[in-house]
């Protein structure tokens, strides 16, 4: 219950670091103050990103394990916000870093 924010993982191909770091950059900015994660490598051990071959991201929205949290991510609204905050920082990531 401690954990909360998002959290944006980025996998091994060229470019998903850096389209990581632009979203989690955007996600920090938009959705609050407690929101201050920093974009990770993705661990070996998780199966979705051991085969990507393109710029690869995964994006943890929030802590289902912080009540306050799991309630906001129980909404609509805040889930509009979340995948609104998301495209965003796809359309304006630099160039190359979104094929």
């Amino acid at each position: 219950p401690r954990y909360r924010g998002t959290q944006v993982f980025y996998g091994k191909v060229s470019g998903s670091e850096d389209l990581a770091k632009h979203v989690q950059m955007t996600l920090n900015e938009t959705l609050g103050s407690y929101h201050t994660r920093t974009a990770k490598k993705i661990p070996e051990s998780i199966y979705l990103m051991k085969k990507v071959t393109c710029p690869a991201i995964l994006v943890e929205c929030g802590f289902l394990t912080h009540p306050e949290e799991e309630s906001l991510l129980r909404t609509d609204t805040y889930q509009q916000k979340i995948a609104a905050c998301i495209a965003n920082a796809l359309l304006t990531a630099p160039t190359g870093d979104v094929i």
